[in-house]
């Protein structure tokens, strides 16, 4: 069973990616692909981690993602989380392939960029490059902009990662 709200949302934002609409600031491009609406969750002082979300457009041949490169963080890597049987998990993956004429949206609940290693606190309001590395256009560079996000769990230095249930409750909590 797939979590609701990270479907709704993600079907919200590939609605939002097919009407079109103007580029923002945060817009990267390299040949056929661009890479638009780049923003990060804030973090709290003691998280280690952050993540940042995307969306990829490519009117060129079929591409691969990578990998990724920042000063923000020791290092950054594609992961995906879902939700089965009522518990959430994320799991590193290698590579993206990037289709062409389809939107490939980076959003919570579903795929995004791990950053972990944070040189410092991610404020609302900052702005970071995060450079995509794909197989075959090479390095496209994006601003992300940090936004209001929930910052409580995943990353932080003294827990460990949770695993969450449907409602976001641990599953091994005994409360």
């Amino acid at each position: 069973m797939i979590n609701r709200a990270g479907t709704v949302g993600l079907l919200l934002a590939i609605l939002l990616a097919a009407c079109g609409g103007e580029e923002t600031e945060q817009a990267g491009q390299n040949g056929s692909l661009t890479v638009t609406d780049g923003w990060a969750r804030e973090t709290s002082r003691d998280q280690i981690a952050g993540v940042a979300y995307f969306v990829i457009e490519n009117g060129g041949p079929v591409d691969r993602l990578v990998g990724f490169e920042t000063s923000i963080a020791d290092r950054a890597m594609l992961h995906l989380s879902e939700t089965v049987d009522g518990v959430s998990r994320m799991h590193p993956m290698a590579a993206l392939a990037i289709p062409s004429g389809v939107p490939v949206i980076l959003a919570p609940g579903g795929l995004h960029v791990m950053m972990v290693g944070l040189t410092g606190q991610l404020h609302i309001g900052d702005r970071f490059e995060l450079v995509l590395i794909f197989e075959s256009a090479g390095r496209v560079p994006v601003e992300i902009e940090v936004q209001a996000g929930d910052t409580w769990h995943f990353g932080r230095a003294e827990e460990p990662e949770p695993e969450l249930d449907a409602e976001g409750n641990g599953g091994d909590d005994p409360e």
